[in-house]
């Protein structure tokens, strides 16, 4: 399986994913960003390498606004 970051590189606007319940698809660069900025977020609160994280997520593509 090739790694979406790869996907997002060659074909940026190519539909990754669409939400069944909606029809609203979300591209391999918008898929690469949210990843990004996820993984910015773990490193930020000190999550290291080997480091085990369990996540609940809703099945949505809402994206969270940062808390003020």
């Amino acid at each position: 399986m090739t790694h979406p970051s790869i996907h997002a590189r060659a074909t940026p606007d190519k539909i990754a994913y669409m939400m069944a319940e909606t029809g609203r698809g979300i591209t391999y660069r918008e898929l690469d960003d949210r990843a990004n900025q996820g993984a910015q977020l773990f490193r930020a609160l000190g999550v290291n390498r080997g480091d085990h994280v369990a996540m609940l997520l809703e099945n949505c593509v809402q994206q969270s606004q940062p808390a003020r």
